[in-house]
């Protein structure tokens, strides 16, 4: 269900000023989306209009500054 949803929200977003919308959301939809495994507090740039190519990763949290931040 989750891969579904992720490629209605892909072909949705692409119809729409995607480079102006930030999305946040749980790590199952960011995999079903990308197929990366990340952190929370992770950033990706995506390009919805081209599924076949690679997310950018832009933000990876430190592990230490994660735990330190609970």
């Amino acid at each position: 269900m989750i891969r579904h949803r992720s490629r209605s929200f892909r072909l949705w977003i692409a119809g729409g000023p995607w480079p102006q919308i930030g999305v946040v959301t749980h790590w199952g939809f960011i995999r079903a989306l990308t197929g990366l495994k990340v952190p929370n507090g992770a950033v990706l740039r995506i390009d919805p209009t081209r599924p076949r190519r690679k997310p950018e990763l832009l933000l990876k949290p430190d592990a230490g500054e994660a735990r330190a931040n609970r």
